[in-house]
């Protein structure tokens, strides 16, 4: 796989977190993934819908699975509602394998991140003063 892409941060024009919680290796049960520095790895479900592209369809909206390496539950500062922003926000494809009974796995999308942040509040124009 020749890497990952960096996802320009006005793809999205709204990013809500809907759960935060340990990444785990896979088959191992309960046991929490790390990178190679022994970093922990999360994963944070956030809802998104990305910006309108000029076409007049409504733009679409899904819930992308990120994974975060931080020492720290990234759900401690940004908890289930939370507006954020993607600090780094990258995406990249698994490798396709075919197994021994001829379907193929892998190929997927997969997104990660240097962490995730509350978004900046709106702010107000002169027409919107209270």
């Amino acid at each position: 796989m020749p890497g990952t892409l960096i996802v320009d941060p006005a793809t999205f024009s709204a990013a809500i977190v809907m759960a935060t919680g340990p990444k785990t290796v896979f088959g191992a049960g309960n046991v929490q993934d790390k990178n190679a520095a022994g970093v922990l790895k999360w994963t944070a479900n956030v809802a998104v819908t990305y910006s309108p592209d000029g076409t007049g369809i409504a733009p679409p909206s899904e819930v992308l699975s990120v994974t975060i390496t931080s020492s720290e539950d990234p759900g401690t500062s940004c908890p289930p509602g939370t507006p954020v922003a993607f600090d780094q926000l990258r995406a990249g494809v698994s490798a396709p394998e075919k197994r021994d009974d001829g379907r193929v796995r892998g190929g997927r999308l997969y997104w990660m991140a240097a962490g995730i942040k509350p978004a900046q509040s709106w702010s107000r124009g002169k027409s919107d003063a209270a």
